[in-house]
C-alpha cells in the first residue's frame, strides 16, 4: 500500500498525503477531502487523491461523485484494486448485482486475495434468486 501513498512528486505532497490520510482515518472528512482534492490539482497524474476523494465520497454516500473519481483513479492506475472494489461495494448498496461481481472478478484478477472476494458467495446466490424470479414471471 505504501507505494500508491508515497507516489507523489515531492517530499511536500507525500507529507500532504499523510496528513490527509490521518484526518480520514479520525472520521474528519471535510478537512481530508480538502488535503485530497489539493493534491488532485497539484498532482493530476497521481492516482491515490483521486481514490481517496472518491473513498471520502463513498463514506458520505454520494456514489455517484464516487464513481466519478474511482473513473478518474482507473484512468491513472487501471490496476488499482482498492478503486476497483470499492465500485463493487457502490454496485452492491445500488443493487446493481452483475456489476458488482463482475468488478470483484477483475479485482480479484489483480489481487487474488483481495477480502472483497467474501461476498461473491452472497451475489452469486442474490443473482441465482433474480434469475428464478425472472424466469417463474416469464412462465406465469
Amino acid at each position: 500500500w505504501d507505494i500508491w501513498i508515497t507516489k507523489g512528486s515531492d517530499q511536500k505532497n507525500n507529507l500532504e498525503m499523510s496528513k490527509g490520510l490521518i484526518l480520514l482515518n479520525n472520521g474528519n472528512l471535510n478537512n481530508a477531502l480538502k488535503v485530497f482534492l489539493n493534491l488532485c490539482k497539484v498532482e493530476p497524474e497521481w492516482a491515490e487523491p483521486f481514490n481517496k476523494v472518491a473513498t471520502i465520497k463513498f463514506l458520505q454516500k454520494d456514489y455517484l461523485t464516487s464513481i466519478k473519481y474511482i473513473k478518474l483513479t482507473l484512468e491513472k492506475e487501471r490496476r488499482h484494486f482498492g478503486a476497483i472494489s470499492g465500485l463493487a461495494q457502490i454496485n452492491l448498496r445500488l443493487g446493481r448485482f452483475e456489476n458488482a461481481l463482475k468488478n470483484i472478478n477483475h479485482a480479484m484478477q489483480i489481487h487474488p486475495f483481495i477480502s472483497i472476494k467474501k461476498i461473491k458467495p452472497f451475489l452469486l446466490e442474490k443473482l441465482k434468486k433474480k434469475e428464478i424470479k425472472i424466469h417463474l414471471n416469464f412462465i406465469n
